[in-house]
């Protein structure tokens, strides 16, 4: 898959790997064995994918766009979202171009967060060397 997005900022990375507050929760359906529908609370970009993953799943492009954009900040991710659910194609086709855009998001969140520390954390007080975000220090890792 070609990566649509723009690399997140180090502060846009540490929101889209953390979990968002019980109120800011997305909602999203599965089937059980018994074919009963199932609400699963979702507290972050990772329980989406996880979600996506199951094969009986149910998430609204549109749904997911909103909270993308609202709570977690992502524009970029936002709209990616919802060319997919504008985009025509049965339900597991959308699911599986969703499945790909947010593993490509969290794994360019991942790959930003590993050379960024957060100066709230205990252990870079007095460290900050300023990365051009508020509250946050730039450093490689093991160093």
């Amino acid at each position: 898959m070609q990566n649509p997005l723009p690399a997140p900022t180090p502060a846009l990375a540490h929101r889209l790997l953390r979990p968002v507050s019980q109120s800011d929760r997305l909602v999203g359906y599965s089937l059980d064995f018994r074919q009963q529908t199932q609400t699963i609370d979702l507290l972050s970009l990772t329980d989406a994918l996880v979600l996506l993953r199951l094969p009986h799943s149910r998430l609204s492009p549109g749904t997911l766009a909103s909270w993308c954009e609202g709570v977690l900040g992502d524009q970029a991710l936002a709209a990616a979202v919802r060319s997919i659910g504008e985009a025509p194609g049965t339900p597991p086709v959308q699911r599986r171009a969703l499945t790909e855009i947010i593993e490509v998001r969290l794994l360019q969140a991942m790959r930003c967060a590993s050379t960024v520390r957060l100066v709230s954390d205990p252990e870079n007080q007095g460290d900050a060397h300023g990365a051009g975000e508020p509250g946050v220090e730039t450093r490689a890792r093991g160093g």
